[in-house]
């Protein structure tokens, strides 16, 4: 405030002021009490100006501060905070130091937000590619993967990674990918629904027409729902030991990180999927051939008719008089992989490459079902063994510890397992240079190119094996199936369909062609070649799961009530389903198919070594 001596100046100035304005007041005649009071107020009312003007101008810095900190990097912030200190703020001059202390931590605080805002985008990012690389990726083991789920909240902000936290946020829509979006509004109209009772009132509808046993699958799948929620709360703790890894880490490792978790995820949801391979392979009980005089004669009779399911009960009934017969077990495994058998299939060539453990054709074999049920380790390590047995790559150079024999209690890392099939590929395109014209070569090299998720080299490498082996109904599917995680699904297809001229019982292609069609939405489509799969083959229990995820997406509830009882003949009213001796006639007939691509062995040689037997 100014000293009272220096009141007379302020006054006469204000006089002037206020002349300068036009303003006329009336003379006054005041003591200097009155004059003071004046002042005082006067006084008052220009410092609440001055004030005011400040906080424009820290207002307007601010607006200014923030608005660059949205281009900026970290770095460039930091320096745009300092200019805007060495801009605006003196203390000396201006006696505003507690002000611009607030000041500053605010800066500060918009600083650490700026900072969790470049990290969550780098989160993001990372857990984007991931995202876009497995949705384009139509197999069912992707789709229904819950860590796939759980990279789409971090990608859209539904979970955030604060700290050593994982917590959860509001989704960003503009973040997700076009098609996730649209995924997402769907997912949210009918979550709308559902909210509004439409689903209550439809269940009511169909709730009474169901029978005991139709309630009593429901409350199955109700418990299987109750089962799944907590093992997603078991993954989401998994989840959170990741972040503890992401805060220690650089943004560049936030993809590595991703991908180990992905490695672990996955070894996770095979043995939900697929379960452990089975030590001893499971005869059928009360099998008809089982009296049969000589079920090998009927087993090869069979397959060339093309009756697979027949053909396996009668070989099991060989195998159970012969159980060291390699060439059956080797037979027996390839026609579970025909029928989309897999794990079976395993069971079965791991008996043939115990009894002759310098088999390439078991090895290959083994190379290819190891990979569809995502043991991808074993799969390259079979690969390895066919290339050191193999006669004509005896002078290729390959460390046979390059992968380890026994797995049993070894836990690999990704990156070693990146290394891996980075060698193995090195040594396999040396092969190339040396015989680049041999299929299995091709064949196995594509499936190490597949295990990198190098798709577009597997498909060139499929393609170059299909030069040499035009036939080859399993090179063809193999060529849809990797075309399909490319999502060049019309391609795919036509694969599929080039496979099944020439083998049309070939239960494996049905159901790929299948998941084409549920891919690109046509479920009545999909339905039906899943229940011609299942009519050449029931026992794929995997394929009566996709075919009640169809009926589900058709919102055919009475329809999913008929999965439970695993029976083909419920749907004929609906679907047209093909008996397997109404299929058409092969291309080339069952019998050379099959002595070319699932025996490779003298037919009458064999038989007659088990002749009378």
């Amino acid at each position: 405030m100014p000293h009272p001596e220096h009141w007379d100046k302020a006054w006469a100035e204000t006089e002037k002021q206020f002349d300068a304005m036009h303003i006329n007041p009336q003379p006054m005649h005041m003591n200097p009490q009155e004059m003071n009071q004046m002042f005082h107020e006067a006084w008052h009312a220009e410092q609440r100006d001055i004030i005011e003007r400040e906080k424009i101008r820290e207002f307007e810095a601010r607006k200014a501060w923030e608005e660059a900190q949205v281009m900026a990097e970290k770095k460039e912030i930091q320096e745009m905070a300092n200019q805007w200190m060495n801009a605006y703020y003196d203390p000396e001059e201006q006696g505003l130091a507690e002000e611009f202390d607030k000041a500053w931590a605010s800066g500060e605080e918009e600083v650490r937000k700026m900072e969790n805002k470049l990290e969550q985008d780098v989160i993001k990012d990372a857990a984007s590619d991931m995202v876009r690389v497995m949705m384009a990726d139509p197999d069912p083991k992707f789709q229904n993967s819950k860590f796939l789920q759980f990279l789409k909240k971090l990608e859209t902000g539904e979970y955030k990674i604060q700290g050593n936290e994982l917590i959860k946020g509001e989704p960003d829509q503009q973040s997700a990918p076009p098609e996730f979006k649209e995924f997402e509004n769907a997912w949210a109209a009918e979550n709308q629904k559902y909210e509004q009772n439409v689903m209550d009132e439809a269940w009511k509808a169909e709730e009474a027409k169901l029978t005991e046993g139709e309630t009593k699958m429901f409350e199955d799948i109700w418990k299987g729902m109750e089962d799944q929620y907590k093992i997603e709360k078991e993954l989401e703790e998994e989840y959170k030991k990741m972040v503890e890894q992401l805060e220690k880490a650089n943004p560049e490792d936030y993809e590595k990180i991703f991908a180990d978790m992905w490695q672990v995820q996955q070894d996770r949801e095979e043995v939900e999927l697929y379960g452990d391979i089975p030590i001893d392979y499971k005869f059928n009980e009360n099998n008809p051939f089982a009296n049969e005089k000589n079920p090998l004669q009927t087993t090869l009779n069979l397959a060339n008719q093309g009756r697979t399911r027949e053909a396996i009960l009668a070989l099991e009934s060989h195998l159970q008089k012969h159980p060291n017969d390699v060439n059956s077990w080797r037979l027996l495994g390839k026609l579970h992989q025909e029928n989309d058998q897999d794990r079976v299939a395993v069971a079965c060539l791991l008996k043939a490459i115990k009894i002759d453990t310098q088999d390439p054709d078991t090895l290959l074999a083994l190379g290819v079902s190891c990979t569809n049920i995502l043991d991808e380790v074993q799969a390259m390590n079979h690969l390895k063994n066919w290339m050191l047995i193999n006669k004509k790559y005896q002078d290729i150079k390959l460390d046979p510890n390059l992968i380890p024999d026994n797995l049993v209690g070894v836990s690999l890392k990704v990156e070693q397992i990146k290394e891996m099939n980075a060698k193995l590929i090195e040594v396999f395109e040396a092969a190339r240079q040396k015989v680049p014209n041999d299929p299995e070569l091709l064949t196995s090299l594509a499936v190490l190119y597949f295990i990198a998720r190098d798709y577009k080299t597997s498909v060139f490498l499929f393609n170059e094996a299909l030069k040499y082996d035009e036939t080859n109904y399993s090179l063809w599917n193999k060529l849809g199936a990797t075309l399909a995680h490319l999502g060049r699904t019309e391609e795919a297809m036509d694969a599929y369909h080039r496979a099944l001229e020439f083998k049309p019982n070939y239960v494996r292609c049905w159901v790929n062609l299948g998941i084409a069609h549920a891919f690109k939405g046509e479920y009545h489509e999909a339905c039906q070649l899943y229940l011609n799969a299942l009519s050449m083959n029931p026992n794929a229990k995997h394929v009566w799961s996709y075919l009640q995820n169809c009926f589900i997406s058709m919102q055919r509830w009475d329809l999913v009530t008929k999965v439970k009882d695993e029976n083909v003949d419920a749907f004929r009213d609906e679907f047209e389903i093909i008996n397997v001796n109404d299929l058409p006639p092969p291309e080339i007939e069952y019998k050379e198919m099959n002595e070319k691509f699932l025996l490779k062995e003298d037919a009458d040689k064999w038989l007659k070594e088990f002749q009378g037997n």
